[in-house]
């Protein structure tokens, strides 16, 4: 006996997509299917988002500077895109995932390219032993692909981690000597490099002008505040203690990192980055990676940047608008936008059950999902 359970292709600022998904009682997949039996629009979906109580709006929040010069940035979601594999000849989505700035990690690789990296199961479609030959996106959320080529890539066996939690490491140290060449402004020199930034806070203790100071200029081992000119003709130049940051603790799942390896996290904390994974360790909280650079609290996914040479696994899809494929597909050629792979992708058991690992596209206006200080 079918049993039927309708699903949501989440594709987000278009028509409504609705998938009708059949199984039966066997372990396997059964395809999406359309046709004269199921309808698929595109759906308004916004992107889940725990901190955020569903009925409220959405609000960008400002980044807020603490002290020892960490600046962290509470990002907020946002949609990017979905995307929908479908298999060659059939209407049959095996393959669909909405894409934001949290919900993915994702890299920069140069020339306005980006990789995202997805680690999703491709399901059996309709025809026996068959691959994607469609690859598609809402028209109104891909003019920033302009047309473009687009790579998948599978089976790089490497999968992403949620990220549990973050900390962050400081050092302490001391101002070796201080002085004043003009008025309201106090300069420290420290032993060591003390990885202060110009605009940074900074807390001072220890010391008889103990207190939060804003950075006023730096170098690697001296930097200046600003203070009121009689408590600095008052001071007696002690040698006051501070915290510098020295990295982030990222605790997640490590089964694939090792020292050396560059990570990258979600766009929304790592601005499509590459980060060099400096130690790996375990405390009370967990098993951590440590990092130099700051990442925010709110970061969500990570994985080890990575790519595939192997022409089996890397399959090249270029757009089309010839109505015929949006027609074969079961696509609108209003609405969506569609790309086809240049070259059959014949293997001799089809893609089901592969993983992709990754997709790699241009995008103009990447910077609107990453806001800079």
């Amino acid at each position: 006996m079918l049993i039927h359970a309708e699903v949501k292709l989440k594709l987000l600022n278009a028509e409504v997509y609705t998938l009708s998904k059949m199984a039966n009682n066997s372990p396997s997949k059964r395809p999406l299917m359309r046709k004269n039996i199921d309808i698929i629009r595109f759906v308004e979906d916004k992107p889940q988002n725990n901190n955020v109580a569903a009925e409220e709006p959405e609000v960008e929040i400002e980044p807020k500077k603490i002290v020892s010069h960490v600046n962290v940035k509470q990002a907020v979601e946002q949609r990017l895109m979905p995307i929908a594999l479908i298999e060659a000849g059939t209407t049959s989505v095996v393959f669909n995932d909405l894409i934001t700035n949290q919900s993915h990690p994702i890299e920069y690789v140069g020339n306005d390219e980006y990789r995202v990296y997805i680690n999703g199961e491709v399901n059996t479609g309709r025809v026996r032993n068959s691959s994607p030959a469609y690859f598609v996106i809402p028209k109104k959320e891909c003019e920033s692909l302009e047309r473009r080529g687009i790579k998948l890539a599978y089976n790089s066996n490497t999968e992403m981690s949620d990220v549990n939690s973050v900390s962050y490491e400081y050092m302490q140290l001391e101002v070796a000597t201080s002085w004043s060449d003009q008025p309201g402004t106090l300069n420290m020199v420290t032993k060591q490099p003390h990885g202060l930034t110009d605009g940074t806070l900074i807390e001072l203790f220890d010391t008889s002008i103990a207190g939060i100071y804003e950075v006023d200029s730096s170098t690697d081992t001296i930097f200046s505040i600003k203070l009121n000119e009689e408590v600095l003709k008052q001071y007696t130049h002690d040698h006051p203690q501070f915290k510098t940051f020295v990295g982030s603790k990222v605790y997640c799942r490590m089964d694939n990192l090792s020292v050396g390896d560059y990570v990258v996290f979600d766009y929304a904390s790592g601005n499509g980055k590459r980060f060099r994974l400096n130690s790996m360790g375990k405390d009370s909280h967990g098993v951590f990676f440590h990092i130099s650079e700051v990442i925010p609290p709110t970061t969500k996914k990570v994985i080890k940047s990575h790519s595939i040479d192997s022409e089996e696994d890397t399959i090249e899809f270029g757009y089309e608008n010839h109505l015929s494929y949006y027609q074969v597909s079961g696509m609108d050629v209003g609405s969506d936008s569609l790309w086809l792979t240049y070259e059959p992708d014949v293997l001799p058991k089809g893609r089901a059950g592969h993983v992709v690992s990754y997709i790699q596209f241009f995008h103009s206006d990447m910077g609107d999902y990453f806001k800079e200080d």
